[in-house]
């Protein structure tokens, strides 16, 4: 199954802790979010 993903802040993804295809829990950490400064 795949799912589109959303974040509430810009930013530049840092890591990502799943591969693609890979089945993984309910609520697990998927990427981590560089957040970009506002102007």
């Amino acid at each position: 199954m795949e799912m589109r993903l959303s974040a509430a802040a810009a930013g530049t993804v840092a890591a990502i802790h799943a591969k693609a295809g890979t089945q993984v829990e309910n609520a697990a950490v998927l990427i981590e979010l560089e957040l970009s400064e506002s102007a």
